[in-house]
């Protein structure tokens, strides 16, 4: 029993080991100009498309329905407590600190994890990534450096609008139900004062380094993939896999940003 689980501890430790060496080689490489060739401009270009243009309608939607929900809860809690001129400071903490990150990277996970995992499996499958290195073109460098650094602009583009559109739907609601959310220009005050230099790196660091790695393992998944049958076992494990990095990461980046 304690070798079983030693051997598990040890597993997991591989895993994480590989999963950072290969998100720090993607950024690395992606913050080196020389690597920016046509071909990998293009394929970044057209995973901001996909991950981030083509999801404005729906983040904007959920931004506009969450603020409503919130603003309509806190308005009945922070009355009962005769708080109410925190109503901002609190949509703040609510919203910036953990809501609008995670919600961003399931978002992703669920719009382009399976969509990834399968598109990079059934290139491997069809022999396309041994006519890259026949080619002399680093697989790594052409399929994961894209997708992954993609990603993760697309995930802080994305946050910043889900914030934006949130907080402005909250507040134009609160104003609708009578809120005590003050003018507009007091809630602005309330909302940039409820700001701390840690809470815009915690929302840096979950809008873009979870996003790398969700990427990173979406990515190693399709590109694992051996044989047709794989395919769905690896779909479903790249996005479970994802889903848990996207919270563990975000409850360490809570824990390491707050606690110092």
């Amino acid at each position: 029993m304690i070798s079983g689980i030693g051997s598990r501890v040890l597993a997991l430790g591989e895993y994480v080991v590989d999963l950072l060496a290969a998100t720090t080689s993607a950024v690395l490489r992606g913050l080196n100009p020389r690597y920016w060739k046509r071909l990998i401009r293009q394929a970044f270009s057209e995973q901001v498309v996909a991950c981030g243009l083509k999801m404005i309608v729906l983040v904007v939607l959920l931004a506009v329905i969450i603020g409503s929900s919130l603003i309509v809860q806190l308005q009945i809690w922070v009355t009962r407590i005769g708080q109410s001129h925190m109503i901002g400071s609190l949509l703040v903490i609510v919203v910036l600190r953990e809501i609008a990150p995670l919600v961003v990277n399931l978002m992703l996970i669920g719009r382009s994890g399976s969509a990834m995992t399968a598109e990079l499996a059934s290139m491997r499958l069809a022999g396309e990534v041994r006519v890259l290195e026949a080619q002399g073109i680093d697989p790594f460098l052409y399929l994961v450096v894209p997708r992954v650094l993609g990603l993760a602009v697309s995930g802080l583009f994305l946050t910043l609008l889900f914030v934006l559109v949130c907080l402005s739907s909250g507040y134009f609601i609160g104003q609708f139900t009578e809120a005590r959310t003050g003018g507009i220009f007091e809630f602005s005050g309330d909302v940039i004062g409820g700001l701390t230099l840690s809470d815009l790196l915690n929302l840096l660091a979950k809008s873009m380094f979870i996003p790398l790695l969700i990427g990173t393992t979406l990515c190693n998944e399709g590109l694992g993939v051996a044989s047709p049958r794989e395919l769905p076992a690896a779909i479903r494990r790249g996005l479970t896999q994802a889903v848990l990095i996207a919270f563990i990461a975000s409850s360490c980046v809570s824990l390491l940003i707050y606690s110092i």
